[in-house]
């Protein structure tokens, strides 16, 4: 009980840096898959847009979250 009364103290007290490398590794992430999905060409263009599409949502929902905290 100690530890994760020690790592809650820790987590609240730089929640502002633990949001802004969250938020850093989710753009790298979303970047990373955009740009594989685009250079894959094994689907048609319509399903690359679809899973483009929903991407770019994940990534704009996680930012929000993470922002609206």
């Amino acid at each position: 009980m100690k530890l994760y009364r020690n790592l809650l103290k820790e987590y609240n007290s730089a929640i502002i840096g633990y949001a802004t490398i969250g938020i850093i590794g989710q753009s790298y992430v979303g970047s990373a898959t955009t740009m594989f999905i685009l250079i894959n060409n094994d689907l048609p263009r319509s399903l690359q847009m679809i899973k483009l599409f929903l991407v770019t949502i994940l990534c704009i929902g996680f930012s929000g979250a993470v922002l609206a905290k």
